[in-house]
Parts: C-alpha cells; structure tokens; sequence
C-alpha cells in the first residue's frame, strides 16, 4: 500500500473515531422529568420575589420544600397550603443566581 493510501486510511479512521454514536442509554447527569406534585401545607419560613415570582421555603413539618408562585405578598410565618403543581429538579433560577435542589411551580396559595 502506497504512503497516501496509508495516511488516507488512517485519516478515515480517525474521522470515524471522532463521529460520536447515540446510545439507548439514559443520560446519568441529566435531571429528572418534572413530576406533578399534589398541594403543599404549611408555615413560611423564607420569602423572595424576583423575574415575576415569590420563592417560598415552607416548614411542612416533616421537611423544608421551596415552591415559585407568581408574584405574591407572603409573610414569614403565616400558614399557606399552595394550589398542585410541577416539581422540577436541579432548576436554575437565573435570576436568583442559584439552583433549586427541587422547586414546586404552583398557580399560587390556595389558603393562608
């Protein structure tokens, strides 16, 4: 085989190489898919508003969730049972500058 032929092969393989192959595999990094979660109870313990929403941190008693409302006037300590919602996982508030381990969108309080 002639020098160019060799460098021509070498350089379809390596291009082959370089080609990357879709798995079926599922993507261990990516997050999970949003689940839809029923009403969320219980007593504000952290309140901010930013890009159109109020971040609330609710105590329900047995655990801290975080939930985004649209924007809304919550005091700290007052006692709210949020509307069902989706819950998204590792979500990037760009506003905030922070993610959010797992948030609730809900259509907002349902009663206080």
């Amino acid at each position: 085989m002639s020098k160019t032929k060799k460098l021509l092969v070498l350089c379809a393989v390596l291009a082959l190489a370089a080609v990357q192959v879709p798995t079926c595999q599922a993507n261990p990094t990516a997050a999970p898919a949003p689940v839809q979660m029923s009403s969320l109870s219980g007593t504000v313990v952290e309140t901010m508003n930013s890009g159109g929403y109020t971040y609330v941190h609710i105590n329900t008693g047995e655990q801290m969730n975080w939930a985004a409302i649209p924007t809304t006037k919550v005091e700290i300590g007052s006692k709210v049972t949020l509307a069902p919602g989706m819950v998204m996982h590792n979500f990037p508030s760009k506003s905030l500058g922070r993610t959010f381990e797992a948030i609730l969108f809900s259509q907002g309080i349902t009663k206080e």
